[in-house]
């Protein structure tokens, strides 16, 4: 649809096919002739949408993009390709909702761990500390039978602990790669 100066106003249906009507949820034949932005009111304020398309109406350039949408209260994520078509414009889209919701998921586990594996390093680097200072002392050429004894118990008191935090690392390994089974059970506390 032009305005009188020949300028790329708006777009109207000239068809549908079964797929576009149910997503629009009318009958194709009520959306012929009509115009995009009557029929979906808002759908020139999705970025670059109108600009796409008047480039493929105004200079026959091929048009692709992906727009999130809330039309009819549904939030998706649509697949737009635009082509010249005998001196119209062609639109073919596909629903990508569901597999941006599962890139989000997995963007998120992915955080998720980064986030687990910088808590398990400072937890694994804590007893370090101690297990270093103690060998120092215990290799000290004057240190006392009672030092070397205080510095066998820190060494081995931090050695047990790293092996619990290497246990719950392993578990957590087992449990997301499914070998290992949570039976969750209600206990009485006391």
């Amino acid at each position: 649809v032009r305005d009188n100066s020949g300028v790329v106003i708006d777009f109207s249906w000239q068809y549908l096919n079964r797929a576009a009507a149910q997503g629009l949820g009318e009958p194709a034949a009520s959306a012929i002739g009509r115009r995009l932005g009557e029929m979906l009111p808002g759908v020139w304020n999705m970025t670059g949408l109108f600009e796409a398309y008047v480039a493929v109406a105004d200079r026959a350039e091929v048009r692709e993009l992906e727009l999130r949408t809330d039309y009819s209260g549904k939030d998706r994520w649509l697949h737009v390709v635009a082509t010249p078509f005998h001196g119209q414009v062609a639109v073919w889209y596909a629903d990508m909702t569901e597999s941006k919701r599962q890139e989000q998921a997995l963007r998120e586990a992915d955080r998720q761990k980064d986030e687990f594996l910088a808590t398990l390093a400072h937890e694994l680097r804590n007893p370090l500390a101690p297990i270093q200072q103690a060998a120092g002392i215990a290799r000290q050429p004057g240190a006392t039978e009672t030092q070397k004894q205080w510095s066998q118990e820190v060494i081995e008191r931090q050695v047990r602990h790293m092996a619990l935090l290497l246990d719950d690392l392993l578990d957590v390994s087992r449990i997301t790669r499914g070998k290992l089974e949570l039976r969750k059970s209600r206990l009485e506390v006391k």
